[in-house]
This record gives C-alpha cells, structure tokens and sequence, in this order.
C-alpha cells in the first residue's frame, strides 16, 4: 500500500507539492504560536523591569523581611540576625532557579533627634549597622572608626550627608533622648567620610548612600545602643535582590507560587515588584488571546487552501477510485490507500515546517512596521518543547482535511463518473442560503459589539481579555460576503448567458457554457481568491492603520519633536504671608545653550514652554477646576516648533489662534470641554491660579481674556488614564510674558523642532555636552522606536505581515494549480473542439474569457470585500489595540504600495497562467486527445 501511494504521489507530483507546501505552512503557523508567544512574554517582562529601573532607579527585583524589635530585653544584631537567617534560608531554598544578585541585612534605630557641636539646629538621624559594609566602601578623609575605645561611639557618613547635614570628621553627635540607666546621654563622633565603590551595588538597595538621616555604626557600637540606651525600636530587615534576567515566561508562574506562599507563613514578607508582576500578568492574558485570534485567519487560508487542492487531487483520482470500488475495493482500503498519501504528505510537511515555524517566528518578529524589517534583538524568541505537539496537532488536521474529499467520492461507480453528473447538483450552502445567513449572523454580531465599544475600550484598559469572537466574526463576514459575491457573479453570468445565447459566436457561447456548468467546480477557486485578497487588503489596513494612528498619538501628545529640560539650582526660603510656608526661588539656567542648536543647524526653532499639569482655572465665584494644563509660550516660536495637523481644528488654522493671542496680553486659549463646563465663550474672562510647589497660591493669579476656543493643541491630552480609569483634562494657554511677570520665575521646558536630515540622537548628543545637567530628552523619534519594541505591536505587525505574504503565496499557487488541473482535465475537450473546427487562437480566447468572468471578478469582488470589511470592522480592531480615547479621532490608512504590491502578484499569475495554459493547449493534439477520450 505504502508503494501505491507513493506511486499515485509521484503522478499528481504538482499537486502532490502544493499540498506538502500547504502543510508545511500550516505546521509552520502552528508551531510559530509557541515560540512567538513565549518570546513575546520575556521580551514583555523585560520591558516591565526596564521601566521599572527607570522610573524608580533601582534593582526591579528584590524581595524583603522586615521587623520592630523593642531594644533591651538582650535584643542584639546577632540574635535578630538569627531570627532573619530563617527567612534567608527559606528563599535560597525554594528559588535556586533563580540567580541571586546578593542578600544583605540592615538594622536601623529612626527619628534619633541629635545635636552636633558645631550645629545650632536639631537633626533627625539614623544609627544604621549593615554587615560587611567595610567591603562597599571607601574611607574619603578621617578613619573607618575601628579606633573605637569604649568611650565615645564613632560613626561614619556619606558624601551626601556630610553636604546636606553640614557635619565634619571630629563633630561629636548628642542624642539627648537616648540615656543609660545612670542618665548618660549617647554620643557619637563622626569618625571618617566614605564614598561608596560602586553606586551600581545592589548593597545599597534599602540603604541607600544617599540616605541623607543614615550614620552608620559598627555591631558593637549597634548593640550597646540596644542594651545600654534601650527603650525605643530596632528595625531590622533582610532582603533578597534577584537578577532580573534570570526571570523568564517558563518560570515566572513559578516564583508567584513561591512568593504567595512566603506571604502566606510571613506577614512581614514584602516585594518591591508588585507593579511589574500585576503589569505581566494583565498583559499576558491578552497577548494569548492576540496571538491566537490573529492567526486564525492565516489558519483558515491554509485550510481552505489544503481543502480546495486536495479536491482537485481527489477530482483527478476519480476514475481511479470509480475503478477501484468497481474492481471490488472496500470503501476502509481506498481511504486506508488515501490515508497512506496524506501522511506521507503531513511527514514532509511537519519535517519542513518546524524549521520554517522557526524561521517566520523570528522573522515576525524582526518586524518593525507591516512589511518592514531590520536588524533587532530575536534573542528572546527561542524554541520551545511545545513546538513539537502543536506541530503534530497541526499535521493530524492537515491528513483530515485532505482525506474528507475522498469520502465524496467513494459512492461514484464507473459509470457515474463518466457521466460527469456532478454538473447538475447544487451545493449544499448555495441550495439553503448558508451564505446568507452567515452574513446577517455576521452583521448582526457586529452591531452589538459596536453598540457597546465603550464597554470594550474599558475592558481593554484594564488588561481584560478581549472577546476572539470579535476577530473571528470579521473572517466569517468575509467568508459569507466571499459566497454571496460569488452567488451574485454566478447570476450575472447566467443573466448575461440568457440574454445573448442566441447571439453569441461559438467562442463565447462555449464559455459561458463551460462557467454555467462547471460552477461547483469554480466555486472553491473563485472564494478562496476573494478570501485571500479581501484578507490580505484587510491585514495590511489593520496593520499601517494601528501603525499610524499610535504614531499619530504620540506626536500629537508630545507636541513637539524633541522636550529638553535641566536641572535649576534654587534657594528656600520662609514665606512671610504664609506662617510655616517654605517657597523657593529658581535660577534660570542659560537659554543660549539650546539657541547654539539652531546655530548649528541641529534644530530649526527652540521655544521655551511653561507647562502645569496640576492649575486651577475658576470663573468668578464658580466652582474651581483643579485638572487644567496651563501652558505658557511665546506665540511665534511655539508656531515654528510646535506641530498640529493643519486639518484637526477644523476651516480656521491654528496659527489664526497664536495671532489672537499674540494681540491680547492677557488673552487665554481654553479647551472646547473647559468652555462646556464653565459655559465660557469667547470674550469671556476667567482666572487663571498661581502654584507653589504643588500648593494654591490665592496672592498669584491672572484674569484673563478668552480669545479663542479649541477642540485640539500640541501636547494636550484630553483623557488622563490612572489604572485604567479616565480622567477628563482641560487646556488654558496664555502669553509667555505674562506668566512671568504674574507669576515667579519656575523651571520651563524647552520644546524643539528638529532639522531635516538630522536624527534625534545627534541633538541628545550636543544637548548633553551643552547641558551637564539635563535631565529630561524625549524625542517622538524614541517613542515612536519603543512603542514599535512592545510585544503587542510586534504581534501586530509580526503576524498581520505574515499573514499577507502567505496571501499573496496561496493566492498565486492555488490560482496556477487549478488551472492547470482544470485544463489538463479538459484535455479531451478541447481536442474535440479542434476536431470541430476551432482553432487554437479560438480556444484562448474563450479561456481569456473564462479568466474575465471568473478571476477577474474574483480579483476585483475580493477588493471590494476587504475595503468593506476595513471600514466596518477597523473601529473594533482599534478599540482592541487603541483602547485609550484621544483628542484625535481613528482615521483610516490606506496605503496604495499594499494594494499594489498585491494586485502585481495576482496579476502576474495571471500571465504565467496564460502563458502556462496556452503552451499546454499548443502541445494538445486531435490524435492524442481522442486517443485519451477511448481510454
């Protein structure tokens, strides 16, 4: 049986190849969801712990015991030492999977109120004890304060304190509240400062060097103060800093195991990750979900594509199998013999797809725009066991779909098949209106997800999971619009057959016959052409739509293309109007140096921009609004640096509102929903309230006039997201010159536009060497770079990618195979017609003809399909992927480079079809083909 089978692949060896190319591709889908899916989860949790050292500049993964122990009472390091070993122990227990970076002990006494000799002013400090801290640091001036004689305890400090708190080497330290039982105070005597050796050191994670309250003491010195001086509180902590990179997807589930276990027996066990481990695991949820709704159009292309080939396979086998039933084969061996074939296909298809599941993983995911790569870090995206199973899961569905079209066939006697009596039958989704219904099921589906988009956008912001009915209902609404087009294709041809048949020239009067008769034959090609080009039309607007309109967000959010801002020196002071009020006044820092990158023509503008997230804007005795950005800017510059799209404030540019400005100097430009709430117009004056450091300063306010009302600014956002909650924000933006004269002088940022042919990195470059103390540099360039690195966008453009060239490779082999096959059918045929008198150029012709009513209108419904699907189904797809409102409204990309790079492909198979076809019918010979018709 194995030698028959391979004999029968041998002579279909064309469709024999096509069905191993579906199969290796479907195994290649398949065993990409594993590995894209457990890349994508370490580069997320990679990403998370890299936000996390930015935003709180330490260590991401570090877990800890802490404690209060009543000093006296025998309380000393070395027995509290004891008790924190035990957790110690336990962690390095059940964490050996994990790489330790070190674990430390700190023991603290707080809120020590100390006097120094040469200080006038109580200080609050802290005795602090940290075993081995000798080996963390190095002794700057005075000594390492082991001369200690039992009279005075020595103490060293940092750098920072000795800045901060004015103490010297030598400066004797009194804690007057801190007294032996004979009422002796406890001193200590600065003996050396130290700088550490390494500020990278994960040593000083809970202690940090620059601890401006931390003396540091000795364990002897530590334990006297216990003993001696006791009364008040030791604190006492042990922690554990983990290697953040030793924490993957395989074994994260694992350490949360752990960690709520240790919770569960310690409940003075505490991690400093929670925002990282809460972050993963609302993500991870909905990239499982992404990845599997995403492929299952890819899926449904293949299986169509291994379906409808192994139909033809089976439509060729058909006189074989009539034969083999009338010779006396039992219907269990020619499925046995047939099942035999489609394993021997699904062994080469699963050795060749694993490799290539491997290739086009780390090939999605090199992508960083749709059909755009480069060169990025796929470390991360590494096989996995799992690889293996899915890829047999894939090969058993695969043997399935290509034995099901045997069974149709099974009950076919030789003279059945001869008489070719399938001509007349009706399929069975044409006969009861399955398309239909498919497509008012669709529809109907579709209108209740977008009645309750809002519930779906919170449900996205919060990390849910979104419903895969929603993905899956836009490849049914292809699917039932593919049929019902074709349907509509089949009655037009019919209605035009009818109306001329008694008209037509024997060349078109045999093709329309041929289309009329052979439309079961013709229905899997003609939808499974509208179904990849309506999918890959789809994929590619999804896709350059997400793209875009994020990039769209962040420009629009920023404002400008580069923010630049630097450290202000200052001074305090008491505020005399406020009894206890401390108030600073800044330093403005030299403007010149962001005016040299325009001199150097890095920028074409600079502007400085007063920016305050947190004011009050009040109309009269009104209700105060305490969530309004106020901005304030010079008019010209912030119109040469800032950037709008020209079109978002509607007919009147939004330079129009700058002049308006520019002529009042107490003008204001407020936000449409401000103006809503306070009932404002134009002309109408409100106030704009003055901040100190955080606090409402009623002495600092300005009235001022509104000159112009606006839906959009640069950098405005509208919607504020705290934990997926949203907050409504409202905009004010006056005159640069009359903050300052209205209100003192506070810390500005400075707002860019970047010169063509210049990259960001050059700017940061000059900045920093101008600017010692920079300590802000966004650029729309960078975010636009990281938010392309997320997994969820690589997913995105990854699969919606892949998608599309498997489109446009299924769409042009299965184009070919039919034909092919339908000709080398048709064989006798057309020997029958030569022998009646046509000529070769005539039956071309009524095969261009068959290619105009049945491909070209596939082509061109299967367009038609995609930009449907496009404009019904984008706002869903957005609300998955853009769950966040905007000021900026989801506007629909369509990028005509797709549409051309797919219609080039469709049609040069058409050609190479022609070309194909008409060699055969060159080489077809009366002779041959009667010769073939005796057989």
């Amino acid at each position: 049986m194995l030698t028959i089978s391979v004999q029968k692949l041998k002579k279909q060896k064309w469709l024999s190849f096509c069905l191993i190319l579906g199969m290796a591709l479907l195994v290649a889908v398949f065993v990409c969801q594993p590995m894209f899916r457990s890349g994508s989860l370490d580069k997320l949790l990679k990403l998370t712990f890299e936000d996390h050292i930015k935003d709180y500049n330490e260590y991401p993964v570090a877990m800890f015991h802490s404690g209060e122990y009543k000093m006296g009472d025998g309380v000393t390091t070395e027995n509290v030492n004891a008790g924190l070993s035990k957790n110690r122990s336990i962690w390095e227990k059940y964490l050996t999977e994990f790489d330790k970076l070190g674990t430390f002990t700190t023991f603290r006494i707080k809120d020590m109120s100390g006097f120094g000799t040469y200080q006038d002013k109580n200080m609050f400090l802290e005795a602090v004890y940290m075993p081995e801290v000798e080996d963390h640091i190095e002794i700057i001036t005075g000594t390492d304060g082991s001369e200690y004689d039992g009279k005075v305890m020595p103490c060293l400090i940092s750098e920072y304190v000795m800045d901060t708190r004015g103490l010297i080497v030598g400066e004797e330290i009194e804690f007057d509240r801190y007294y032996t039982e004979s009422n002796e105070t406890l001193k200590l005597v600065v003996a050396g400062v130290f700088k550490v050796k390494d500020a990278e050191d994960p040593f000083w994670y809970f202690s940090p060097y620059k601890d401006d309250r931390a003396i540091y003491v000795s364990r002897e010195c530590m334990d006297k103060i216990c003993t001696e001086y006791g009364g008040r509180l030791l604190d006492a902590s042990t922690y554990m800093v983990l290697d953040e990179n030793s924490i993957n997807s395989r074994n994260i589930d694992y350490l949360i195991e752990c960690i709520d276990s240790f919770k569960a027996g310690d409940k003075s066990f505490g991690i400093t990750f929670d925002n990282v481990l809460k972050m993963y695991i609302s993500k991870r949820q909905s990239i499982n979900v992404m990845l599997w709704v995403l492929e299952i159009p890819v899926l449904v292309m293949l299986i169509v594509f291994i379906y409808m080939v192994s139909g033809q396979m089976a439509d060729s086998l058909e006189t074989e199998i009539a034969m083999q039933r009338s010779r006396g084969f039992s219907k269990r061996q020619v499925v046995l013999l047939y099942t035999m074939m489609a394993l021997i296909i699904s062994a080469f298809g699963l050795l060749i797809g694993i490799p290539m599941g491997y290739v086009l993983c780390k090939l999605s995911a090199s992508t960083t725009d749709f059909l755009k790569f480069s060169a990025v870090d796929v470390s991360m995206y590494k096989p996995v066991s799992s690889m293996l199973l899915y890829g047999l899961v894939a090969s058993l569905t695969g043997i399935i779909i290509i034995v099901v079209p045997i069974f149709g066939r099974l009950r076919l006697s030789i003279v059945e098949q001869k008489s070719d009596y399938k001509f007349a039958k009706r399929m069975l989704w044409e006969k009861y209106f399955v398309d239909v219904i498919l497509l008012a099921v669709s529809l109907y589906l579709l209108r209740n997800y977008s009645g309750s988009i809002e519930k779906l956008r919170e449900q996205a912001l919060v990390g849910g999971k979104m419903d895969p009915m929603i993905f899956i209902n836009t490849c049914v609404f292809m699917v039932a619009a593919g049929l019902v087009v074709f349907r509509l294709i089949h009655y037009l041809v019919l209605l035009i057959y009818r109306l001329g048949r008694s008209k037509w020239k024997p060349v078109s009067y045999v093709s329309f016959l041929q289309i009329t008769r052979s439309f079961n034959r013709q229905c899997f090609i003609s939808v499974f052409m509208i179904l990849t080009v309506s999918m890959g039309l789809f994929d590619a607007n999804v896709a350059r739509t997400i793209n875009r309109n994020k990039e769209d967000r962040i420009i629009y959010s920023n404002g400008a293309y580069v923010i630049m801002s630097e450290k202000w020196s200052f001074y305090e002071y008491k505020d005399a109007r406020r009894e206890g009020a401390i108030n600073r006044r800044y330093f403005e820092p030299d403007f010149i140096n962001y005016q040299k990158l325009v001199n150097e023509g890095l920028c074409d503008s600079v502007t400085r921009v007063y920016k305050y997230d947190k004011s009050m804007i009040s109309k009269g005795s009104s209700k105060m609004i305490d969530n309004c950005m106020v901005l304030g800017i010079n008019t010209k510059e912030f119109g040469e640096t800032a950037y709008l799209k020209d079109e978002l404030n509607g007919e009147k540019h939004w330079f129009n509102y700058l002049n308006d400005l520019s002529e009042n100097g107490n003008g204001v430009i407020i936000s449409r929903n401000l103006a809503d709430l306070l009932t404002l117009e134009v002309g109408d004056t409100l106030t704009v309230h003055g901040l100190t450091l955080g606090r409402l300063d009623d002495l600092k306010r300005i009235n001022c006039k509104i000159v112009d009302i606006v839906d959009v600014w640069p950098g405005y956002d509208r919607y504020e997201y705290t934990d997926g909650e949203v907050k409504e924000k409202f905009l004010a933006v006056i005159n640069y010159a009359t903050m300052v004269q209205n209100f003192e002088l506070a810390p500005y940022e400075v707002w860019g536009s970047v010169a063509d042919g210049v990259g960001d990195e050059e700017v940061y470059t000059r900045i920093s060497e101008l600017v010692p103390e920079l300590n802000r540099f966004d650029s729309v360039d960078r975010e636009i770079v990281d938010m392309k690195n997320t997994p969820d966008i690589q997913i995105i453009n990854g699969l919606f990618t892949l998608s599309f060239l498997i489109s446009l490779v299924l769409c042009g082999v299965g184009f070919l195979i039919y034909w092919i096959a339908s000709i080398q059918k048709r064989e006798l045929l057309f020997g029958v017609y030569m022998a009646m008198g046509l000529s070769r150029r005539n039956i071309s012709g009524m095969l261009i003809l068959e290619h105009i009513f049945s491909t070209l209108t596939s082509v061109l419904a299967g367009g038609g399909v995609g930009m449907v699907a496009t404009i019904l189904f984008i706002q869903l797809f957005c609300v998955a992927y853009l769950p966040e409102k905007s000021n900026l409204d989801i506007y629909v990309y369509y990028e005509s480079g797709d549409m051309i790079k797919l219609f080039t492909v469709i049609a040069l198979m058409i050609i190479i079809c022609l070309m194909v076809l008409r060699r055969m019918i060159g080489n077809i010979s009366i002779t041959g083909a009667l010769k073939k018709g005796e057989e």
